[in-house]
């Protein structure tokens, strides 16, 4: 039987397969680690305005305590009146008058003649106001107590204007005549936080036709 030569045809290439959708291990690398960059961007922006917004808010609070202690003590003072039994007594950190309240301030009770009088607790750094009644101001001083209504005062001083004992109208670190001054004037320095302190001033005048023209120039620091 004679062989019979059949040329094979060579086989045909295999057509390449197409490739699958996805990502490679390179690509899921670098688009990790692009969202990682921008994640952590994300919340250090977002954990800086935290930041800003509370001290701001800080800010906010202290500056409203602030106004408002100082509008107390205003109040209090335009609010004078004679007493002949209670003089103004004042020094170089603190002050007490004769003037109408009560003895606790958060309780509904009876107003009374009495002393009040604000200071600087240095201890606890608090601005405070205090009421003794009239009839316990041989036994209780205007500094045993303190309700206070500022934290952060680091240092307070006061100054009083009027006719000092020689004749002269001037300013001075402390009041003891028999009259009051016509005016005073305080230095309130803040501190919060580590933040730079602070220095309010303010003059008040009594309500008095005397204190009303009197001009007096701020006295040296």
């Amino acid at each position: 039987m004679s062989d019979r030569l059949v040329d094979a045809a060579p086989p045909a290439p295999s057509a390449a397969r197409p490739r699958q959708p996805g990502f490679t291990l390179v690509e899921l690398l670098v688009t990790t680690s692009l969202l990682a960059l921008v994640g952590g961007a994300a919340v250090a922006a977002l954990a800086g305005g935290l930041r800003v917004w509370n001290r701001a808010l800080e800010f906010g609070t202290q500056q409203q305590a602030t106004l408002i202690a100082l509008q107390r003590m205003r109040n209090d003072l335009q609010s004078f009146r004679h007493f002949r039994l209670i003089h103004f007594d004042g020094v170089y950190n603190e002050y007490a008058y004769p003037a109408v309240g009560q003895e606790q301030p958060e309780a509904d009770g009876i107003a009374e003649i009495g002393r009040v009088g604000f200071f600087l607790d240095e201890h606890q750094h608090l601005l405070c106001r205090s009421f003794v009644p009239y009839r316990r101001v041989r036994q209780v001083r205007v500094t045993d107590r303190c309700h206070a209504i500022l934290e952060g005062v680091m240092r307070l001083r006061f100054a009083y204007f009027g006719r000092q004992a020689d004749g002269t109208v001037s300013w001075a670190d402390q009041w003891d005549a028999t009259s009051p001054p016509l005016a005073v004037k305080w230095d309130l320095t803040l501190q919060e936080g580590r933040k730079p302190a602070t220095t309010q001033s303010s003059i008040v005048f009594f309500g008095s036709d005397e204190a009303k023209t009197a001009e007096p120039a701020a006295p040296a620091p």
